[in-house]
């Protein structure tokens, strides 16, 4: 079988089995024809949403403020918690930044998605309360990534 896509997307899978490893290789390789279009295997769609991740000892963690984007936002969030002039648009702006980080980074669990919590906020009339318990919850669950600015790259 030749190879069109190479090894490199194999390896960077580290998949768990030699079979599925083989299962993903023949399904890259051999999309099959059909009379409504090409079709993909599901092992592929499997592996790009992160069912085979690598859960051995030597993973790379994820360093979600190494650009100081967790810094950033957690203290915009808390300034804007603390401001008695405070704005809708503007606290929107940072939760959605929140929740998109929590989400990238995968520190949040996807059962509730904070994206669709800030999505809902916006659709809805002005309610500070909810916008600042919302903030205030997405706030603490970044500021444990925080990392010192002498660290950022």
């Amino acid at each position: 079988m030749s190879s069109c896509h190479g090894d490199a997307a194999f390896t960077s899978l580290r998949l768990c089995s030699s079979r599925i490893e083989r299962t993903l290789r023949f399904a890259i390789e051999c999309d099959l024809k059909t009379r409504w279009g090409l079709y993909h295997h599901p092992m592929i769609a499997a592996a790009i949403m992160g069912w085979f991740r690598k859960r051995s000892a030597d993973i790379v963690p994820t360093l979600p403020d190494r650009e100081g984007w967790v810094s950033k936002t957690v203290d915009s969030a808390t300034a804007w918690l603390n401001d008695p002039k405070k704005t809708w648009t503007n606290g929107l702006d940072i939760a959605e930044t929140c929740a998109n980080i929590l989400e990238a980074a995968e520190i949040t669990s996807m059962r509730t998605l904070p994206t669709l919590e800030v999505y809902q906020l916006r659709e809805g009339s002005e309610d500070f309360e909810a916008l600042a318990g919302l903030l205030d919850r997405l706030t603490k669950l970044l500021a444990t990534h925080r990392i010192p600015k002498s660290q950022w790259q």
